[in-house]
């Protein structure tokens, strides 16, 4: 059964979603928005590690949990159809995901259209995937 927090969640996202249409907001202006409502939605787990890190030329972070596992390696790749969306706006689920899997998450900033139309993003996530297995073989 789906449960109230995630049932008002998605309610949120959907009403978001619905005044940037409605009001015809620029793709920055929908960017910011985003990253102001981020720190409403829930808090950072306790227990957890975070270090900024570049890899393969993109801004990414670790998300550690005490309880993870060296072998264990989470690559979060964050939601906003590639338009929309950062480190920022997502690094509370990709934590909470790190710490219920016991694995040590990265999460990273890949490029977005319309600045960087398609492949951009799918080349930086195979790039970061690619270079993730290249330095940590035991994953």
């Amino acid at each position: 059964m789906q449960s109230l927090r995630s049932i008002l969640l998605y309610h949120f996202l959907k009403w978001q979603l619905a005044k940037s249409r409605n009001l015809k907001l620029t793709i920055e202006a929908v960017r910011a928005d985003r990253q102001r409502s981020s720190g409403k939605l829930g808090k950072m787990p306790k227990n957890l590690e975070s270090s900024k890190v570049t890899i393969e030329g993109l801004q990414a972070e670790w998300l550690i949990p005490n309880n993870s596992q060296k072998s264990a390696i989470l690559l979060y790749l964050h939601g906003g159809a590639y338009v929309t969306g950062s480190i920022l706006t997502h690094r509370r689920l990709a934590a909470h995901l790190a710490v219920a899997a016991g694995a040590s998450a990265l999460i990273v900033d890949y490029r977005l259209a319309p600045e960087d139309p398609f492949p951009a993003a799918l080349d930086d996530a195979m790039n970061c995937y690619l270079g993730l297995r290249a330095n940590h073989p035991e994953a």
